[in-house]
């Protein structure tokens, strides 16, 4: 569920925020809590942006909540197919 969203939003936030030169900091393999506040705060922007999808705009949070529904159609034998969200960049 979360791979096909991983790189549109996570690993691209992270990309952005070292790319506009702001210092992610760790310690002994963790993050400074400071570093996570700068991350989640980009994520859940990230999440909050429309984005095409189906002949439309949705945010990205939106999308999630409707491909976890489609998938848990197909899991209940309400709907025999699935299409995966692909992002585009």
């Amino acid at each position: 569920m979360v791979e096909p969203f991983r790189q549109l939003v996570v690993d691209r936030e992270i990309i952005s925020i070292l790319n506009r030169g702001t210092a992610l900091n760790s310690s002994k393999g963790r993050l400074s809590k400071k570093s996570i506040k700068v991350i989640t705060q980009n994520v859940q922007e990230r999440l909050a942006t429309p984005t095409k999808w189906r002949k439309g705009k949705y945010k990205l949070e939106t999308i999630i909540d409707e491909q976890a529904l489609e998938i848990s159609h197909v899991i209940k034998g309400i709907k025999s197919n699935f299409k995966g969200f692909v992002g585009r960049i």
